[in-house]
C-alpha cells in the first residue's frame, strides 16, 4: 500500500480555527493520520489488485472450460 500525504500541521490549524483547542486538534489529527496511513489506498493500489484478480479469474475459468469440455468428450464417447 502506498503512503498518502497528510499535512498534519495544516489539519491542526484547520481544527483550531474551527474551535478545537490545540490539544484536541492534535489528538484528532494524530488519529486521522493513522487512519489515512492504515486504511486508504491509492488508485494504483486498486488497479494492481484488480489486475491480479482478473488473472486469477482467467485461470479459474480456463480450468473450468477444460474440465467441462473433457466431461462432454467423455459423455459423447459413451
Amino acid at each position: 500500500m502506498s503512503a498518502l500525504p497528510y499535512d498534519t500541521l495544516k489539519a491542526v490549524e484547520h481544527f483550531s480555527k474551527a474551535g478545537f483547542d490545540k490539544r484536541q486538534a492534535k489528538a484528532l489529527v494524530e488519529h486521522n493520520a493513522g487512519l489515512v496511513g492504515d486504511t486508504l489506498v491509492t488508485k494504483n493500489d486498486l488497479d494492481l489488485a484488480i489486475k491480479g484478480l482478473k488473472k486469477d479469474l482467467t485461470i479459474l475459468l480456463g480450468g473450468i472450460m477444460v474440465a467441462g469440455i473433457s466431461v462432454i468428450g467423455v459423455l459423447v464417447n459413451l
